[in-house]
């Protein structure tokens, strides 16, 4: 199975990004809470549910990076750090399993937390998380 991500049109593999771990993208979103009507003859209250609202969506990206050296693991980062974090408006991002695209929404990234790096059998890894809003999700 390959999962593929996409962010502003461009592959995350293009920075040499991966991720290991990603959610918030196939569930429906929070509910936010209906309108509510009490009537003062009547038990409890009546919901409006008509038309249902949501919470903006949260996506989460556990991310990895291989490079043979340090000084390429931290322009790697860099570049994709300024790819995410510079855009001044919502951006396309799409998520495909196999090549058949499961996600696709109007995005912004929140944010990138500092890179861990690690040595593994003579290659850096550096892992980060990423945090993508979806302010008006499509459900």
């Amino acid at each position: 199975m390959k999962v593929s991500y996409q962010y502003n049109g461009t592959p995350f593999e293009a920075y040499g990004v991966y991720v290991s771990n990603g959610g918030g993208f196939l569930g429906a979103p929070t509910r936010k809470k209906p309108k509510t009507y009490e009537y003062p003859d009547h038990n409890g209250y009546l919901p409006d549910l008509e038309v249902p609202v949501y919470e903006a969506r949260t996506i989460s990206l556990d991310c990895f990076i291989v490079t043979d050296s340090a000084a390429e693991l931290v322009t790697r980062f860099t570049a994709f750090t300024k790819a995410l974090l510079g855009v001044t408006v919502t951006v396309s991002f799409s998520v495909a399993i196999d090549g058949s695209t499961v996600y696709t929404g109007q995005v912004y990234t929140s944010a990138i937390s500092d890179i861990v790096k690690t040595f593994v059998d003579g290659r850096n890894v550096g892992t980060f998380k990423v945090t993508i809003i979806e302010p008006e999700p499509t459900v």
